[in-house]
């Protein structure tokens, strides 16, 4: 059954990787996590002028996605827009 050989591979893999029990959290949570007022600003949208800057600061010899589109490519397509 199908069943049967889900608990089988799960307790291989257990006794392989081992497990842990949870004790405690040994940190104090609510000293970690602030509360942030005023987060509107996050919904405006960015200017062209934000996103040249940012543009500027990227590392030249990195591609920022699949396309394999250099940031240097991207910044010399910019600089001529």
């Amino acid at each position: 059954e199908h069943a049967d050989k889900e608990k089988i591979i799960w307790e291989a893999f257990k006794q392989r990787f081992g497990q842990t029990e949870f004790s405690e959290i040994l940190f104090d949570l609510p000293s970690l996590i602030h509360q942030v007022q005023d987060l509107e600003s996050l919904e405006h949208p960015f200017s062209t002028q934000e996103i040249d800057e940012i543009i500027k600061k990227l590392p030249n010899d990195k591609a920022p996605g699949p396309t394999g589109f250099s940031n240097e490519f991207i910044k010399k397509m910019l600089a001529n827009y």
